[in-house]
């Protein structure tokens, strides 16, 4: 799954601040069927540590 899918267009970067950026990472933990999992791995770009805070 990939934040890309969800934008108009491929180029340019994601600059989302606040009530977008939590809204995206809630969408992504709990709106998306991940199945059975034993493991979810959440790859993020270098610079983003703040994210998981969110």
């Amino acid at each position: 799954m990939s934040v890309r899918f969800m934008l108009p267009s491929s180029r340019g970067a994601v600059m989302w601040l606040g009530p977008k950026k939590n809204g995206l990472i809630t969408q992504f933990l709990k709106d998306v069927d991940w199945g059975d999992l034993d493991y979810l791995v959440i790859d993020k770009p270098p610079g983003t540590s703040h994210l998981e805070r969110a």
